[in-house]
């Protein structure tokens, strides 16, 4: 939401927890990223940014510390472009980045877009390097048609793109009180500097659908249950507690919401170890799990819980500095005490035929801290669909299963790259 004078933003729903949080350990950063089919000219793409980020009011901002809130407030200094020297997803400063929340970079062939959370979700991030990108390739001299694809710098925004929309779902549905289960943690050595390990598995995405659709389960679901399997059969610490997926929905086709900010329901996938598991059992249970958890009685329950709370009097006149302090022990006892890991699945990024031949593939990576040291970033673009493991420790024993897995048991051609 604006205020009047058009100059700053209150931030959603969602974003309000990003900045309690924030800290070199927990950047609350992820990556969308696109590979070219030819080496990115910096020149250009410093352009193609520059040139769009007006249509962006949200993402054209900077934080600010109000006496009872965090706000955005309109930032009208040029955008930078570095060239990738960092570890993914490593915690943007706003002092070397033109106080922006967002850092563009390049290495190769690969445009990497990483944001602060607070700004928006992967769909929200996914549709702004998607404008960059048909830029790029505009001021290259090729000759495209957005066909109603790309949000073009020719564009006015509009105020259902500036919305939190998560207000549009309040209802008078009862809130279902959950029951709170701690999980269990993969454990290891963790990396060194807050730094982190990417391995990036490619494969063609109609094999994987085959193997989905016969089982009658979707590829998220199919992926999710994979998952769980490996932490089971790989993860050193042996507990009683749940392997517990926390799996991101987009709500935006549910809701009608054409919102570029966060909109976003995560439903928590749990599934106890404490009898002998296969991968039919896990997937019997995640199947069911997830399709329960994402009935809209159930999401509008669980909004309706963060919404009144966002409302309470008492919060909203509290400063900000001891609303910190509660954010982040909630989010410690709410988020990452009760999750073994996240795994998101972006779905199908769609560019105009024009612009399909110029590119490889997207990646999507989300980061990874202590306690929750291993997450998932899923996406598909043409035939390829690229799963993306985000480690904070150094083993890889639970990732190396989930591929192996895929390989050997399935027969899938899997082509692996990292960035260590």
């Amino acid at each position: 939401m604006k205020n009047e004078n058009s100059s700053w933003y209150k931030l959603d729903n969602a974003a309000k927890i990003y900045p309690a949080i924030l800290s070199r350990k927990n950047p609350a950063t992820f990556r969308v990223a696109v590979i070219l089919n030819e080496y990115v000219d910096k020149d250009i793409l410093l352009s193609s940014v520059n040139d769009v980020i007006d249509r962006f009011p949200t993402m054209k901002v900077k934080l600010k510390k109000g006496l009872f809130w965090n706000y955005f407030e309109n930032n009208d200094k040029k955008v930078l472009v570095h060239k990738e020297e960092y570890s993914p997803c490593y915690m943007i400063n706003q002092n070397l980045n033109n106080n922006y929340l967002f850092r563009v970079s390049y290495y190769n062939r690969r445009i990497s877009l990483e944001i602060f959370h607070a700004l928006t979700d992967g769909t929200g991030g996914m549709e702004f390097l998607k404008s960059i990108l048909y830029r790029y390739f505009e001021l290259k001299s090729y000759k495209l048609n957005c066909e109603n694809m790309i949000i073009t710098n020719k564009d006015f925004p509009s105020i259902y793109e500036l919305e939190d929309s998560y207000y549009k779902v309040v209802s008078k549905e009862r809130i279902k009180k959950e029951k709170i289960r701690k999980a269990q943690h993969i454990k290891g050595k963790v990396l060194k500097n807050n730094s982190i390990d990417v391995i990036h598995g490619v494969l063609n995405v109609n094999d994987l659908l085959k193997i989905s659709k016969s089982l009658d389960v979707t590829l998220t679901e199919y992926l999710a249950s994979l998952f769980v399997l490996s932490v089971y059969e790989k993860n050193k610490t042996i507990t009683k507690k749940p392997i517990t997926i926390n799996i991101p929905v987009n709500l935006r086709n549910l809701y009608d919401s054409k919102s570029l900010r966060n909109f976003s329901y995560f439903v928590n996938v749990s599934i106890d170890t404490n009898k002998d598991l296969t991968f039919d059992k896990i997937l019997t249970k995640v199947k069911q799990n997830l399709r329960e958890g994402t009935k809209k009685e159930n999401i509008n329950s669980k909004l309706n819980t963060i919404v009144k709370a966002d409302k309470n009097t008492l919060l909203r006149l509290t400063p900000l500095f001891i609303k910190n302090l509660i954010l982040k022990n909630t989010r410690k006892m709410l988020s990452d005490n009760i999750k073994t890991s996240t795994m998101t699945n972006l779905g199908v990024i769609k560019l105009p035929e024009s612009m399909i031949n110029l590119v490889s593939h997207f990646e999507f990576i989300l980061y990874s801290a202590p306690p929750v040291n291993i997450n998932c970033g899923i996406c598909t673009f043409n035939d390829k669909i690229v799963i993306s493991m985000s480690k904070s420790i150094v083993e890889t024993d639970i990732i190396r299963y989930f591929f192996t897995y895929l390989s050997k048991n399935l027969n899938l051609d899997v082509f692996i790259y990292s960035n260590d």
